[in-house]
């Protein structure tokens, strides 16, 4: 928006600039989720801070779940590759037995699952 500003403005031979820009949605982030960073310190101050963050999942909404038994669990950690009811060879959020996001994986097409990037659990 603001090169197509600038760009319009020397077309005109007058000069543009952007005065504010507001974003309305940012991939699947729409703009009821977004906060202003005085908002964000407004929050700090009075400790609710928690409240505005979503968990880190949310990011990766447009990936599949896969959701691992206890045992599974505990080889992923490990990183060690399992085997999992998943037949298509694509990236997935993995999470835990107990429902805890546990990173990204890529299942491989034959029933296996590799962890790609897991978060220290």
């Amino acid at each position: 928006i603001r090169s197509l500003v600038e760009d319009i403005g020397k077309c005109l031979e007058v000069g543009a600039h952007v005065r504010a820009l507001h974003r309305t949605e940012v991939g699947s982030f729409k703009s009821h989720l977004m906060y202003s960073l005085e908002d964000i310190a407004l929050l700090v101050e009075s400790n609710k801070i928690d409240e505005a963050v979503l968990p880190i999942e949310h990011a990766l909404n447009t990936l599949k779940s896969v959701s691992l038994t206890e045992s599974n669990t505990v080889f992923l950690k490990q990183g060690q590759r399992v085997k999992v009811a998943h037949p298509l060879a694509e990236w997935v959020k993995i999470f835990s037995h107990e429902g805890h996001f546990m990173g990204v994986g890529e299942t491989l097409g034959d029933g296996w699952l590799a962890p790609r990037r897991l978060l220290q659990a």
